[in-house]
This record gives structure tokens, C-alpha cells and sequence, in this order.
């Protein structure tokens, strides 16, 4: 009799097992925006039990739980930009501080000797105090190093330069990702731009291997030192006649040479089927800001 009872009750254990694999095999992944669950099928009156519940989990940065395949673009925000180190002055000034905007990319594929920069900037109050605002509330998500390695990839640095002068900066890699400078790297939601029809002038700069470059005169004769940055140029479109002008100064730059006529026009080389123009200061102002004089 014990014997029939106790194969009885194995028999019934087996039953139960068979029943829950079945479940098992049954059960389908809930999710929330932020957690994921197994929830067994109900069984009578009962609600299931839950099985695997956790934070869903992205480690191959595609936007979708690595274990229940759910969708997180957009619905999992991890951060602010502005709580991120390097960029906390963002809560310290206001679009009131701010005089100009000023936004600068480059990079991005092999590069000529002599390479442009590409400038945008405004100092139109309202233009800054929509842009201030798209940065003040940017939002960011962890991603690894590894995703922010983009072969050829380029830069965008965007300068708020305030009442002051002080300037503040924001650097982002191919204008997506942000590096804290801590070994943190986050991914932009987008990257806040000059819109169109808005006001904001362009322009181009020089990209160099240097921070500053030297200014001689046409026989050789160095005449002083002038920040890279102070180059700020567009392409000459109007009917001007350059060709009989002699150049007076020249920069050499990566190997090449830029040279400078009236001050305020320049061609790269020999070169003079394109002419440039400087904008912001001409070669006689940089001259007299840069020069330095004897004691």
C-alpha cells in the first residue's frame, strides 16, 4: 500500500513538471519602458507567476533590450547634457550672458594640405536664446567608446562667447557623441543647429595642424605671429580684377603658402583662378594686434 501511495505521488510530481514546462513554453515577455518580465500563463483563478524581471539591457548599443528584443529609441532617457562634467556651466549663465554663437566643424576624411573649416555663428539675441535652450535641455544616453569611433569621422565645437569675452565650449565627436573627458562617452538626441531662415552668418576657417601661424612679409621677413582662429574667410564671388596685384605678405601653412593682397584678399599657391576675402579683420588690423614691439 505505501509503495502505490508513494508511486502516487511521484506520478503526480511528474504531472506538476510536464504542466509548468508547457507553461514555460507558453510564456511571452512583458515589458515597461524601463523593465522586462516572463509572466506564466494563468492557471485557474491564479494571475501566473513572474520570472525574469529586470532593467532591460542594451550592451551592443542598437536601441533594443538584449534580452527581450524591446524598442528603447527615445523612451529610455539617460541624462541631461548639462549634468555632464565639462558642460555644468551650462546651468550657470543664461541666453542674457551670451553675445555670440558660434559653431565650427571640420575633419572628417583624409584632409588636403590646405583644408577649410566650416563657420557658422550669430549674434542675433533671439537665435541665441533658441539655440542656449535646445543645449540647456539636450539629452544624452551612455554609449561606449567603441561606438563613437567612426572612421573618417570629424568635429563640431560650438563656442558661447559671453558679454565678457569668456568663451565656453561645448566639443562634440562627428557632431553626435560627447566626451566628458572622464572616460564617459554619451550620444546626442541631435545636435542643436542654426536653423533656416534664421539669423546667422557662414564662413570658413583654415584647419591646421598649429594653433598659430607665422606672417612674413613677400622677401622672407617674418612680421609676427597670428592665431589660426583670427582666419575667418569667404570664397570671393564678386567681379573684382586680382591679376596684376602683387601679393605683400604670405603664411605658410602645412607646406603651402596663402598669399595675401590689399590686405584683405588672398589665393593658395599659385592659384589665382579663386580668390579669398577676410572677414572680421584684415591683415592690417591683425598686423597691428599682433605685432610685437621692441622694449
Amino acid at each position: 500500500m505505501k509503495k502505490k501511495k508513494k508511486l502516487s505521488v511521484l506520478a503526480l510530481v511528474f504531472i506538476l513538471c510536464l504542466s509548468c514546462l508547457a507553461a514555460c513554453g507558453e510564456s511571452k515577455w512583458k515589458c515597461s519602458d524601463t523593465h522586462h518580465w516572463i509572466l506564466s500563463p494563468q492557471i485557474g483563478d491564479n494571475t501566473g507567476e513572474i520570472y525574469f524581471y529586470g532593467k532591460h539591457i542594451d550592451r551592443d548599443d542598437n536601441w533594443r533590450c538584449d534580452m527581450c528584443g524591446y524598442e528603447m529609441e527615445l523612451r529610455v532617457v539617460n541624462d541631461i547634457l548639462r549634468n555632464q562634467a565639462g558642460a555644468e556651466w551650462l546651468n550657470d549663465v543664461s541666453a542674457e550672458n551670451i553675445a555670440e554663437i558660434k559653431m565650427i566643424s571640420g575633419g572628417g576624411g583624409p584632409l588636403p594640405p590646405v583644408s577649410f573649416t566650416y563657420i557658422s555663428s550669430s549674434t542675433d539675441k533671439a537665435v541665441i536664446s533658441s539655440i542656449f535652450e535646445d543645449y540647456l535641455l539636450l539629452e544624452v544616453r551612455s554609449v561606449s567608446e567603441e561606438k563613437t569611433q567612426i572612421d573618417d569621422g570629424g568635429y563640431v565645437v560650438v563656442q558661447f562667447i559671453l558679454n565678457d569675452g569668456t568663451i565656453k565650449r561645448l566639443n562634440f565627436i562627428n557632431g553626435e557623441f560627447y566626451s566628458d573627458g572622464k572616460g564617459n562617452y554619451f550620444e546626442l538626441m541631435y545636435l542643436p543647429v542654426f536653423r533656416d531662415g534664421t539669423n546667422f552668418v557662414s564662413r570658413f576657417g583654415l584647419e591646421t595642424w598649429y594653433d598659430h601661424c607665422q606672417l612674413h612679409l613677400i622677401d622672407g621677413t617674418p612680421v609676427c605671429e597670428i592665431p589660426v582662429f583670427e582666419l575667418e574667410f569667404n570664397i570671393l564671388t564678386d567681379c573684382i580684377y586680382l591679376g596684376d596685384e602683387t601679393p605683400t605678405h604670405f603664411i605658410e601653412i602645412n607646406g603651402e603658402r596663402l598669399y595675401f593682397i590689399k590686405d584683405c584678399y588672398f589665393y593658395i599657391n599659385d592659384d589665382r583662378s579663386v580668390y579669398y576675402d577676410l572677414v572680421c579683420k584684415n591683415l592690417e588690423e591683425l598686423i597691428y594686434d599682433y605685432t610685437v614691439l621692441p622694449d
